[in-house]
């Protein structure tokens, strides 16, 4: 192979988003096309078998009348019952259209071109990790040879051949639909993960590939996650599956695999879950199952002895899985008007944060800013993202922000652990295993649930 015809010459050329029409970037994935018909592309022979996409601006405002009207004459509702109240007044649009359609499928898979709600069509959000930066892989983009870090190259491959992608569902990926060398733009980004999650239309979760000698354990496992629709469902499936000393021993070597992915661990994931659709995919190498499935799965299997050995880190995916859950049955609002309102959001914080503490983040104030989307928005309009500030500073405007936001001190009456951060005494350190404020607020939070 011409390795210097793979080579980015100059990077990529970004152009600004327009802001006042709400855009965003978002990727056109292209089926890879493989020797012989990969001979029939207008394109250089060592090109043929890469990624190839086409990236977009797109205006998250371009609504659909259709979206547009019924948006807007809907309740204010949790993002569990939007997104299904949407798909049941387009189906019911679409048999309405036409009474020779009463013999096509009412209900069409939640990527179909039928609940697309914009001009241009509709998008889904990548959530992933982004692994080692210093090795880079070749794409192809926009008929440019972009080189890409070798789990987004993974994710976007898996995607071009995914059932939600391969009929022009778009996807908005953070690595390269941000401009990652414009820190403006990447201070303002961050500000955005709630919109920018919080209106996919599906979230697609890239655990990475599986290694060959798992395949095999991953099989069974993906066969009792699929039919574990709901708890009932994967007592069943478990009891007759345990009985079976060879295949108890199987699913928790599988189980070993699946939790140990970082993936897991990593702080921006969080939101990434909590603020998308209901029941997002999670995909691993070539194996395809819903979150909640998996949740079923995982909580049933917790319960018999002996079939996890890494208890803890399934305990923290467990514990994330109630927040996702949580988050998206409640319906949105405003500023905490009441006592009882403000002790729920800062309780709801709490939660959020000592699951933060456990997750992991090369940059420290990614603690935070990998937070943002699912901070109170009264909260955190207030905190401007800045990645130029010392990571004092950022946790100091946090304190700052949650006792403006929730009119109380709080914070400041309980001070902060030890810390090997250079911390005023009533800043909490969001990097550290414990402390005070967050302790009380995640005792109380964690009893509910």
């Amino acid at each position: 192979m011409a390795t210097q015809r793979l080579t980015e010459s100059a990077g990529f050329t970004y152009y600004p988003l327009n802001e006042d029409r709400n855009e965003i970037r978002v990727l056109n994935l292209q089926t890879i096309e493989r020797p012989p018909l990969a001979k029939f592309r207008d394109e250089p022979p060592e090109w043929h078998g890469l990624v190839h996409c086409t990236i977009e601006h797109v205006s998250l405002d371009a609504h659909l009348p259709d979206y547009r009207a019924w948006s807007s004459q809907t309740p204010q509702l949790s993002r569990r019952n939007s997104d299904e109240r949407w798909r049941r007044f387009s189906n019911e649009q679409y048999r309405s259209l036409s009474p020779t359609r009463v013999s096509s499928p009412f209900e069409r898979p939640r990527a179909h071109h039928r609940y697309h709600r914009f001009s241009w069509g509709d998008y889904g959000a990548l959530s992933y990790t982004w692994g080692d930066q210093t090795v880079r892989v070749p794409i192809i983009m926009n008929g440019q040879v972009v080189l890409v870090g070798q789990s987004l190259e993974a994710a976007l491959r898996a995607l071009s051949s995914d059932p939600e992608y391969i009929d022009g569902l778009k996807v908005w990926a953070d690595a390269i639909c941000i401009n990652q060398r414009d820190l403006a733009e990447r201070n303002r980004q961050v500000k955005r993960m709630r919109q920018i999650y919080g209106r996919a239309l599906i979230v697609s979760i890239w655990l990475g590939d599986i290694p060959n000698d798992s395949i095999s354990d991953m099989a069974q496992l993906h066969e009792l996650i699929v039919k574990s629709k709901d708890k009932a469902a994967a007592s069943e499936v478990l009891e007759v599956a345990m009985t079976d000393p060879e295949k108890k021993e199987t699913i928790r070597r599988a189980i070993d695999v699946v939790v140990k992915k970082t993936y897991w661990s990593r702080i921006w994931v969080i939101q990434e879950k909590c603020l998308g659709p209901f029941n997002p995919s999670i995909l691993f190498g070539t194996f395809r199952m819903g979150l909640v499935p998996f949740h079923n799965f995982l909580q049933g299997v917790t319960n018999i002895h002996g079939a996890v050995r890494a208890r803890e880190k399934v305990w923290r995916i467990l514990k994330l899985m109630e927040l996702v859950t949580a988050t998206q049955e409640r319906v949105r609002r405003g500023r905490a008007q009441t006592n009882e309102e403000r002790r729920q959001d800062q309780d709801d914080l709490g939660l959020l944060l000592m699951i933060g503490r456990m997750a992991g983040s090369l940059d420290l104030r990614d603690r935070l800013y990998g937070l943002m989307g699912m901070i109170p928005e009264y909260v955190a309009k207030l905190i401007e993202p800045d990645y130029t500030k010392k990571v004092e500073d950022v946790f100091s405007d946090f304190a700052s922000a949650l006792i403006t936001g929730f009119e109380s001190f709080d914070i400041v009456l309980t001070g902060t652990a030890e810390s090997t951060l250079k911390l005023p005494s009533w800043v909490p350190d969001l990097t550290s295993p414990w402390d005070p404020y967050l302790c009380c607020c995640c005792c109380c939070c964690c009893c509910c649930i």
